[in-house]
Order: structure tokens, then C-alpha cells, then sequence
């Protein structure tokens, strides 16, 4: 998935940092939401 990077193109004025953790969190919560779907199944 390549959406972290078009967003950080299409923002440059945004900090590296800040996208860094925005990007760590949403895999953290994408994780969480394939873990929950596997279990249900």
C-alpha cells in the first residue's frame, strides 16, 4: 500500500515525523481490524 506516500506528496509542508506516526498508528490500527475479521470468521 503506497497511500502513506501520495499523502506525504501531496502534503510536503507536513512534518516527516509527524506522517511517520500517523503511518506507524494506522498499521497498528489496520492490524487490529484484520485481527478482529479473522477471529469473526
Amino acid at each position: 500500500m503506497n497511500t502513506t506516500e501520495s499523502l506525504a506528496q501531496e502534503r510536503p509542508m507536513e512534518a516527516p515525523a509527524v506522517s511517520d506516526d500517523v503511518a506507524r498508528r494506522t498499521r497498528r490500527t489496520q492490524g487490529r481490524v484484520l485481527r478482529a475479521l479473522r477471529n469473526l470468521s
